[in-house]
């Protein structure tokens, strides 16, 4: 495992925003006058330097590094935009996980090419924003984390892409979540799934999907049909939220697939969306016990199953001591019970113990 984290400093150019952030330092009173005058309270935020600055905005940046899996922390709530340069650019990570709201909130943001779409299409994105750059800055940033916790990055020069997708407000969007996407199996040889499914219908559209069902294909020749969380696309738009049952489990063997899940609105517009997801074979451990002295023995395990590498190990004695580590040198006394716990990539456990 290893980790690494920067300082960004952020040229804020939302006024209304860095306000809101200067006047946390007031009194509690006038912070309560001022919310009941303008109907938001200020912004519960530090508001001096490093993290505050005339306009100058602060915030950390962190990156972890798990095995091959990659967590980056972003401070507010990054668009698909973000996510999609921090996985064009990274190379040898088996995922890129978004950590949204880590460290700090700044409010949405995105590269700074997205900006004008967010004004014209009627949302708030524009408004809770700090700065158009802002997520440029946090891109570079992250791109230099990444790189120093052993990944290899290419160069990040925006826009990534040129969209061609301007009729994509009056086309319906579905998403799928599953969670998690990489399972090991259990003991009857299944890892069991939970899918959920987000749509959003066109702008300013109500249409939902025919029946206010959406179609689950999961890539072992089974389906489902299922409900779903209902987003929108206008600012201050109501009605939002679950249709009917919107998660399902399903359990699956070991391999790989791509479940697909599928929707026709009732103005007949069609919306899928493909989520690959990996299962592994069942996580098993054992024990092996090496007398190197007397008393003293070196200790490791055989692993075999999920999915690789294993991260951790940690041991337990019958008298009350632990350890940590593959391998592990100890003064055992015959007979004594001893007990490891592994963990894999997936976070998965499995145990296993013995007498000497």
């Amino acid at each position: 495992m290893r980790a690494a984290e920067t300082f960004v400093q952020i040229p804020a150019t939302n006024g209304a925003l860095l306000a809101l952030n200067h006047a946390w330092s007031l009194p509690d009173p006038q912070k309560e006058q001022e919310a009941q005058a303008s109907g938001i309270y200020p912004i519960d935020r530090a508001d001096t330097p490093p993290y505050l600055s005339g306009n100058v905005l602060g915030t950390w940046l962190s990156a972890l590094r798990i095995g091959r899996t990659l967590y980056t922390s972003m401070p507010g709530e990054p668009f698909p935009e973000v996510s999609h340069s921090l996985r064009l650019h990274t190379r040898g990570a088996w995922s890129v996980t978004l950590l949204s709201k880590g460290q700090d909130d700044l409010g949405y943001f995105y590269p700074s090419w997205v900006y004008p779409f967010t004004a014209a299409y009627g949302s708030d994105h524009h408004i809770f924003n700090v700065a158009p750059q802002a997520g440029d800055q946090f891109i570079e940033g992250q791109l230099g984390l990444i790189g120093k916790i052993g990944f290899t990055t290419t160069t990040y020069t925006p826009p990534e892409q040129k969209t061609t997708e301007f009729g994509r407000d009056a086309q319906p969007g579905i998403e799928a979540l599953a969670a998690p996407l990489a399972a090991d199996a259990g003991r009857g040889g299944r890892a069991k799934l939970v899918f959920e499914a987000i749509y959003t219908p066109p702008k300013g559209s109500s249409s939902r999907p025919e029946g206010d069902r959406v179609h689950w294909r999961f890539g072992d020749g089974t389906g489902a049909a299922t409900g779903f969380l209902d987003t929108g696309q206008d600012y201050g738009q109501g009605g939002l939220g679950p249709v009917g049952k919107v998660r399902t489990a399903h359990g699956l063997r070991p391999g790989r697939y791509t479940a697909v899940v599928s929707a026709v609105n009732t103005d007949g517009q069609p919306a899928s969306w493909r989520l690959p997801v990996s299962v592994f074979p069942r996580l098993r451990v054992r024990i092996v016990a090496r007398r190197l002295h007397g008393s003293v023995y070196r200790l490791t395990t055989k692993v075999r199953g999920g999915r690789p590498p294993a991260l951790a190990w940690r041991w337990r004695f019958g008298d009350g001591g632990h350890a940590d580590g593959r391998p592990v040198v100890r003064r055992l006394a015959s007979g004594a019970r001893i007990s490891v716990t592994v963990v894999d990539s997936t976070g998965t456990l499995a145990r296993a113990s013995r007498a000497l």
